[in-house]
């Protein structure tokens, strides 16, 4: 939900088609994808999570430094090809304190072919604090529905007379 909240909140250029979200963690890499459906009012926004690769010491087995960050860059490089594959992306959200232009030689090449590419640690805090800001009215981000796994996955609508004018 704060990813959906801080992306939303954000230029739209950096929204208006698919966005990634590659999350390194303790073990490994999670790959997300938020997809806006523009066919519904209000526009329905999915977040869903689409890899997971694996990173840990077992992965590793003992490579030295040199030879892991290749393998590391090839290893995220085919995750994320797999992912995006010729979909239009517009921006990508690196996070996590094990992503490092050091190893990262091929895949950021990639990544940042034709869309915005960002690199950091506090999306998520950020994407919290523009969901408040959107819940009490004091920044809106607009007519966006998010679809979390505690939503009703249903938009029901009614026509009905508001001040004489039919409206839905």
């Amino acid at each position: 939900e704060s990813f959906f909240y801080y992306t939303l909140s954000q230029k739209k250029e950096f929204w208006h088609y698919n966005v990634a979200l590659f999350e390194y963690g303790r073990e490994g890499i999670t790959a997300y994808e938020l997809r806006i459906d523009y066919s519904t009012k209000p526009a329905f926004v999915n977040v869903e999570k689409r890899s997971r690769l694996h990173l840990d010491k077992k992965a590793r087995g003992g490579q030295e430094n040199e030879e892991w960050n290749r393998n590391r860059d090839r290893l995220f490089l085919n995750q994320a090809q797999k992912m995006m594959g010729n979909e239009p992306y517009s921006s990508v959200y690196l996070i996590g304190d094990d992503f490092s232009k050091e190893w990262m030689q091929k895949s950021l090449l990639f990544l940042c072919r034709k869309r915005h590419v960002f690199m950091g640690k506090n999306l998520y805090t950020r994407g919290a604090c523009y969901g408040v800001m959107d819940q009490t009215g004091i920044q809106p981000i607009g007519a966006f529905l998010y679809n979390g796994p505690d939503m009703i996955e249903f938009n029901i609508g009614m026509r009905m007379q508001v001040r004489g004018q039919e409206t839905y």
